[in-house]
């Protein structure tokens, strides 16, 4: 055999055996064994990074913190205004309908039936179409 065959033969007589380890490890401090290899390599390396990781946690949870309390803010001003608009909704309504009827009685006083009977009759009929219809929405 001539030489490059020859290194190829040898090469598969001989057994190459390799080994791959692969390690995952999560977590905001590095794995106790690295922890240790930083040490060796910088003295106070791990109490930094110790120190660094707690602080990021308290950041971390002073974010949180902040962010659900602004949710509760937001939650109570939309809850605030949701009341402020349906008061003055039933106040406006109110308005509405007392104004309603009272021009139905004075059309029905001075001799003008149809009208009075409609805007007399028509505040009753969408009062109690309202009561009605939030009735069977609600069940």
């Amino acid at each position: 055999m001539s030489g490059p065959l020859r290194k190829l033969s040898q090469q598969r007589e001989r057994s190459l055996q390799a080994e791959l380890m692969v390690q995952q490890y999560s977590g905001p401090l590095p794995h106790p064994d690295m922890l240790i290899k930083y040490e060796d390599a910088l003295p106070g390396s791990a109490d930094r990074i110790i120190k660094m990781a707690e602080l990021q946690s308290l950041h971390r949870q002073s974010v949180e913190k902040s962010e659900s309390e602004a949710k509760i803010h937001l939650e109570k001003q939309y809850q605030k205004s949701e009341f402020i608009i349906t008061v003055f909704g039933q106040i406006f309504a109110f308005a509405i309908c007392v104004l309603a009827l009272s021009l139905g009685v004075y059309c029905i006083l001075n001799g003008i039936l149809w009208a009075g009977g409609f805007l007399g009759g028509f505040p009753i009929v969408a009062i109690i179409g309202m009561f009605l219809f939030k009735r069977k929405k609600s069940s």
